[in-house]
């Protein structure tokens, strides 16, 4: 799947079944925390599991983020490696 970011700062990838509406998205933020706009997710994605790997977590669940119109707002925490994860 097509992804890209727009900072040099953040590094990201995607995969995803869209027949079974599976989808992984991984993003590498090696700055400051920072806020998120995600779009392109199917429309009836509605939220997304979180996992975040950095100095104080070890591949943590997080807060669930909530995903509206293929479009999804979060903060990325600084110098982390986040995993979102869609499994309907």
């Amino acid at each position: 799947m097509p992804i890209r970011s727009g900072s040099a700062d953040v590094s990201s990838a995607a995969l995803g079944d869209h027949d079974k509406g599976i989808y992984s998205i991984q993003l590498v933020n090696n700055g400051a925390a920072r806020r998120v706009t995600l779009t392109g997710l199917p429309q009836n994605v509605k939220s997304l599991r979180v996992f975040v790997t950095n100095k104080k977590r070890g591949k943590e669940e997080a807060t669930p983020i909530t995903a509206k119109n293929g479009k999804a707002n979060f903060r990325l925490e600084a110098t982390s490696y986040v995993t979102l994860e869609v499994n309907k």
